[in-house]
């Protein structure tokens, strides 16, 4: 009896060292890291990037990757960078306050900048109105420059030799076909008569620019101050 006892305890001893020996420690398990958490900022910052320089405004979310002394590491719109930790907060309400702030700063500036660029083009029609006054008012005062020099002219030419009794109411042709008229004559009555039309010509362009100039007045004039 007691040989198969002993026999059957070394059996279960053999038995039991043929089975795997577990580990005293426990297995490590690996924890996912925490997902970044949320800040706003407190304030408007500038973000430089190799393209280009942009701001955020006050309230903007930001992924909180890294926190560091007196610095965060942040990332907006795909773009990681470092702020003052002063300028961040974790109260969305706050938030959410400052973005309607800033909203309303935008919608200020943008009227203002309107209203600066409404002063400018008031400004500069103004001058280019009066640069094309000057120009009008210095053709009119041209044409009746060369107005005068025409008529001056014409009286030397008439006061040097005056026409023949009867030319002035027969034409040019007339008059050079005529036995008596030389060929002095002829082309001394051929500069009065096209003096006299260039007269005539700046007359019409006179009026033509005098109405302009008017109607121009009188549109500004219901259209009321720019």
């Amino acid at each position: 009896m007691k040989a198969r006892i002993l026999a059957l305890m070394g059996s279960l001893i053999v038995s039991a060292c043929k089975e795997p020996q577990l580990s005293s420690e426990e297995p490590r398990i690996a924890t996912p890291s925490p997902s970044a958490r949320a800040v706003y900022l407190s304030r408007r910052v500038a973000v430089a990037t190799d393209e280009s320089l942009y701001g955020l405004e006050a309230g903007t979310e930001l992924k909180l990757m890294e926190e560091r002394p007196s610095r965060l590491l942040v990332e907006a719109q795909g773009v990681q960078f470092e702020i003052d930790q002063r300028d961040a907060t974790s109260d969305r309400a706050q938030a959410e306050r400052l973005l309607a702030r800033a909203e309303e700063e935008k919608t200020i500036r943008q009227v203002a900048m309107a209203t600066r660029l409404q002063i400018e083009d008031q400004k500069f029609l103004a001058q280019e109105d009066i640069r094309r006054r000057s120009a009008v008012a210095k053709q009119i005062a041209d044409l009746h420059h060369a107005i005068n020099s025409a008529g001056e002219e014409i009286a030397r030419l008439e006061a040097a030799h005056p026409a023949p009794p009867g030319y002035r109411e027969r034409n040019a042709t007339n008059y050079e076909t005529s036995s008596t008229a030389s060929l002095e004559d002829s082309a001394r009555q051929q500069r009065i008569s096209f003096l006299q039309t260039y007269i005539a010509d700046c007359n019409r362009e006179i009026q033509r620019l005098s109405a302009a100039m008017d109607e121009q007045q009188h549109l500004e004039a219901q259209e009321g101050p720019r």
